[in-house]
């Protein structure tokens, strides 16, 4: 028995199945409804349109050689047993295709709860990109933004909010807006967070992992907190990279009485940060310690490309040829550039 590559194409232009949706059935020597004589090799053949809901998802066909010299038959019980299997890889393709539909609509969602571009602030250029997971009906809670304060001073933030679902991507919304509003107000990264603990909607949303960053870039001052987030990277323009490990503190909305921490560098002009959600290093064949240091070696090792080219580097090498089981959000920064 042969199927789908081993099949002659003459068997594919010839069956009439195709237009009446009928399984097609030629013995060996025989004749096709259409009057024609047997295509193939002396094989007999089985041809099956896959339709579901109208569409033709795809074509199974069979082949059968002849044994000692005796052609295939297709009785009654044989016929019913190609013809439930052809069902069943039917049903399977439009599973497949309602997937992969859901999945295109998750992901358009998840993109439109983002922003499209970002405010002009002086010295400060960012890149950013979204990567859906390779699950299903998949939308995730992973968010970025950036505010401006004022002419020279930019509030980057990124988060997940836990859940991969409807309910995820609306408090992402949520969250989103509340940060956009207390960042124009608030005195630090700390302060913010402390802010946010108290965001009426924070007992709908679970909890959720937030990196906050206050750039001033008339004194290269750094100011930021992560609440239960994977710390940035700090690429300077000569030197190694670093994690910044500092100002950590719980999860939003986790438990109360969390007090927020924040630290405070100087960074050189020409500094880049990386801010990323924990799908980009995330595996599970690996610890979160060994992704952070391949985030570490591949920021490093394409520091001389352009922001934008940087940022699609980071993302390809750390993600090609892996099946996301978790979105991806990366933003990327250029600081006094």
């Amino acid at each position: 028995m042969s199927a789908g590559s081993d099949a002659d194409p003459s068997v594919i232009r010839a069956v009439p199945s195709l237009r009446s949706g009928d399984p097609w059935y030629s013995a060996a020597g025989s004749v096709d409804p259409s009057g024609r004589e047997s295509p193939g090799d002396g094989r007999s053949w089985a041809v099956f349109p896959l339709r579901t809901q109208g569409h033709l998802r795809g074509v199974l066909w069979l082949g059968f050689d002849d044994v000692e010299g005796v052609a295939f038959g297709f009785g009654d019980e044989v016929r019913r047993f190609l013809e439930s299997v052809a069902q069943q890889c039917a049903l399977a393709l439009g599973r497949v295709a309602a997937t992969a539909a859901e999945h295109e609509a998750a992901v358009k969602l998840q993109q439109a709860l983002l922003p499209r571009r970002f405010p002009a602030i002086d010295g400060v250029a960012a890149a950013a990109r979204y990567l859906a997971s390779s699950e299903g009906l998949s939308v995730g809670g992973d968010w970025y933004d950036i505010v401006s304060r004022q002419s020279a001073r930019a509030v980057a933030v990124i988060g997940d909010v836990v859940g991969h679902d409807l309910a995820a991507a609306a408090s992402m919304g949520q969250l989103r807006s509340a940060v956009s509003a207390i960042a124009v107000e608030a005195e630090g990264p700390a302060d913010a967070l402390q802010r946010l603990d108290a965001f009426p909607g924070g007992e709908t949303i679970g909890f959720a992992t937030v990196c906050y960053v206050d750039y001033d870039g008339r004194h290269h001052d750094l100011r930021y907190a992560c609440a239960g987030h994977p710390p940035p990277v700090l690429l300077p323009p000569e030197g190694s990279a670093v994690l910044l490990g500092e100002g950590r503190s719980k999860p939003l909305f986790a438990v109360t009485g969390v007090v927020r921490r924040e630290a405070r560098l100087r960074v050189d002009a020409g500094s880049r940060l990386v801010l990323f959600t924990d799908g980009l290093i995330e595996r599970g064949d690996r610890s979160m310690a060994d992704g952070l240091d391949e985030l570490i070696r591949v920021c490093e090792k394409h520091r001389g490309l352009a922001l934008p080219e940087f940022t699609d580097a980071v993302l390809g090498d750390l993600t090609r040829g892996t099946s996301l089981a978790d979105d991806v959000a990366l933003l990327c920064l250029s600081l006094g550039a």
